[in-house]
């Protein structure tokens, strides 16, 4: 995943310098999603790919059946 603004914009996050990162994580407001887990990973020096539209879909699927499961059990 690439940095979508800041002094790194453009670069894979996972190159940036890891007191950049830090930094970041630290200083930015409301760092949420994909971004902090591109950054945390980052700082592990791991690459991050955001999930695939269908595989947000499949996971919101299965967790909407997880709790029409459990509506059915608590009649």
């Amino acid at each position: 995943m690439k940095m979508p603004f800041g002094k790194h914009i453009g670069k894979e996050i996972h190159t940036i310098p890891k007191d950049y990162l830090l930094w970041f994580r630290n200083n930015i407001d409301n760092l949420t999603g994909d971004l902090l887990k591109a950054v945390e990973a980052g700082l592990d020096g791991k690459p991050f790919e955001p999930p695939t539209i269908k595989e947000r879909v499949d996971d919101a699927r299965q967790k909407m059946l997880e709790r029409l499961r459990g509506r059915e059990m608590a009649c």
